[in-house]
């Protein structure tokens, strides 16, 4: 009887185990294989609405308010005044209607040269993280879609767009890819990219590349949408240039448009790894822009959170010596 028992008990408990090796191993395959190629089959029909016929595009019949968006909120920021936006408003671009006639939330395609970034952007001003855990047809998806901030405007357009996307950590898909720019020679290969809104096409050139914290947007209003007067804008410069990883020549001006791509980062609780990029004006090329002065930056500033973490031995570069880097590369 006793050998009985044991033999049962063996079983229950290989039965036990078995089960839950082959669940883990469902969940794994989903997680590693499933998801993303369904996550990568639905942007693949995103790309082929895009780039398919423009005959398509001027046929497709889309009809809606007239920008395919509700009409959003002012531009907020972190000063109690406020600025008009900086564009007109504009007519839809025709590449974009076949997009929009399958999904009115489409704001924009993003295209970063070196990444896999060649991705549908969207916007819900209403709902402002509705794409955080949504797929491009709106069903769940761990990877979510990039996003703009509802606290922005397409049409007429915000003087800074902020754009969200995925960080998961243990791939690159999404906004992993942004990871890449930690490196220099990376920077230095890719220094522009391109992103349209349905309104504009645009050729954007990267500008910083922070680190920040989301619960130090006093210090460096990384999510700020406009800005209010020239000492706003200057103070904003600053504080993107010593936080960046590398001095970047550039002479940004405040009539400028600007798009600031941020996604989690995970060296301390609220970490932030945020690209700061000018818009290319018409005058300007992505051929024309020369990374041969680039250099890293050596007085980098961290955010406070980082330097208060047990195991950084490393202190806070003092004002002094951030300030003679900063004029040392850019001026006074």
């Amino acid at each position: 009887m006793k050998k009985k028992t044991h033999k049962r008990l063996f079983r229950s408990l290989f039965a036990i185990l078995l089960m839950s090796f082959l669940g883990s191993g469902a969940v794994l395959a989903y997680e590693l294989v499933i998801a993303p190629a369904q996550n990568q089959n639905t942007l693949n029909q995103y790309k082929d609405l895009l780039y398919g016929s423009s005959s398509s595009a001027a046929s497709s019949g889309w009809s809606g308010n007239g920008d395919g968006q509700p009409t959003p909120d002012p531009p907020a920021s972190s000063d109690t005044s406020s600025k008009p936006p900086t564009m007109e408003p504009l007519e839809v671009l025709d590449k974009f209607r076949p997009m929009l006639n399958r999904n009115e939330d489409t704001a924009g395609w993003l295209k970063i040269p070196g990444t896999s970034l060649d991705h549908p952007v969207f916007f819900t001003p209403d709902n402002p993280d509705y794409y955080l855990k949504k797929d491009p047809d709106g069903r769940f998806d761990k990877y979510g879609s990039l996003y703009i901030a509802g606290n922005c405007a397409l049409s007429p357009q915000s003087q800074i767009l902020v754009m969200y996307g995925h960080n998961m950590e243990y791939d690159d898909l999404m906004f992993g890819q942004l990871m890449l720019f930690k490196k220099f020679d990376f920077l230095k290969k890719h220094p522009t990219f391109t992103f349209d809104t349905i309104y504009r096409e645009g050729q954007w050139k990267i500008i910083a590349v922070c680190r920040a914290s989301k619960y130090e947007t006093t210090l460096f209003p990384y999510t700020n949408t406009a800005f209010v007067h020239e000492e706003q804008f200057n103070a904003y410069i600053y504080q993107a240039r010593i936080r960046s990883a590398y001095y970047i020549p550039d002479d940004p001006r405040i009539d400028d448009s600007y798009l600031v791509m941020s996604t989690c980062d995970y060296f301390f609780w609220g970490d932030r790894t945020v690209i700061i990029a000018r818009r290319l004006r018409d005058d300007e090329s992505m051929d024309a822009v020369d990374t041969s002065a680039y250099q890293k930056n050596p007085v980098r500033l961290w955010p406070d959170r980082y330097y208060a973490l047990d195991f950084i031995t490393a202190s806070r570069p003092s004002d002094e010596a951030i300030r003679d880097g900063y004029e040392a590369f850019y001026g006074k």
